[in-house]
């Protein structure tokens, strides 16, 4: 388990007293996810003595340095190394050999003081500082997933590859328009803090969004027109009947390992299974989905580290 609380400079095992009493006991292993401000350069690296040496180390495994790849903040840079254009050599800076030099003056411990325990602590209860019920959320399943995708008569085919810059908004459109059709889209949403959790929140967001599509679909006697999403979404000619299409979904949710194989129904409502058609719905005068979205570059943040020790021994800087 990792504490997103970042050790800087010379901080003594006090300044961290109530992290420590929370995880003091706890038996399985424990450790600081970065350290290593920048705050006052050079960096130095004393917290190495105090985080592996007594009382850290009868609490926690060690942390992670922070970073050995370039890594730039607001506070500025704290890569380790620098690589070539070609990305073909690494060269390490002073900060490196620093966190070198304060590793190989440490004592590692490498096997348990004391045997692990057998039981485990009780969760907390819910309070002001930890808003986390003790409710769990059901395991993910992809075979219950799969197998109410497969059951929806409206579902998600997005225009571009670029999904997860798409599937956000569209959720809140889908949501919208269920929303002025008296639905709602609790089966999708998940409450860590109170502990609810709806029967689709587990699957991924293409499937919980061809979940919406397909409620708003339903709840206007599935015209065409209302499977469109601005081109991003299909009507599923291979779905069953709206009465059957429920209960298969019911039937995926209830039995995760369920298996469902759609046959072609008597008869399609609406018009042809394009869904490229464009206009209101039989809903008058509200929108009958989302306008095309641009292909956006999905950002992503990464946050390299280095030197993940443990009580039980040292991944040694070469």
């Amino acid at each position: 388990m990792s504490v997103s609380s970042e050790w800087c400079g010379d901080a003594q095992p006090s300044a961290y007293a109530d992290k420590n009493g929370a995880f003091a006991g706890y038996n399985i292993p424990a450790y600081f996810s970065e350290f290593g401000c920048i705050t006052s350069p050079p960096r130095l690296w004393t917290e190495v003595a105090t985080m592996f040496a007594s009382p850290m180390t009868d609490i926690w495994s060690g942390g992670l340095a922070f970073s050995y790849f370039p890594a730039t903040s607001s506070q500025g840079q704290f890569g380790m190394v620098t690589i070539s254009s070609d990305n073909t050599t690494v060269t390490t800076s002073d900060d490196f050999t620093r966190l070198q030099a304060e590793y190989g003056n440490v004592t590692f411990v490498n096997s348990p003081s004391a045997p692990g325990s057998t039981t485990f602590p009780s969760c907390p209860t819910a309070n002001s500082t930890f808003l986390a019920s003790q409710s769990l959320p059901p395991t993910p399943n992809d075979n219950s997933c799969n197998c109410l995708e497969s059951s929806l008569a409206c579902q998600f085919t997005p225009t571009t590859s670029n999904t997860s810059a798409i599937v956000g908004p569209l959720l809140d459109t889908a949501c919208g328009l269920l929303g002025q059709v008296n639905g709602n889209c609790d089966a999708i949403a998940a409450d860590g803090a109170a502990g609810t959790y709806g029967p689709v929140s587990f699957c991924n967001p293409s499937i919980k969004l061809s979940y919406v599509m397909d409620q708003y679909y339903e709840a206007t006697n599935r015209v065409a027109t209302s499977c469109s999403f601005g081109g991003n979404a299909t009507i599923n000619s291979q779905a069953p009947s709206a009465a059957s299409a429920s209960a298969a979904a019911s039937s995926c949710l209830s039995n995760p390992d369920a298996t469902f194989v759609p046959s072609p129904p008597a008869t399609l409502s609406g018009s042809s299974p394009t869904g490229s058609s464009s206009g209101s719905g039989s809903s008058g005068n509200k929108d009958n989905g989302a306008s095309t979205l641009s292909n956006k570059e999905a950002m992503m943040g990464m946050v390299l580290a280095t030197v993940f020790s443990v009580a039980g021994g040292l991944f040694v800087l070469a």
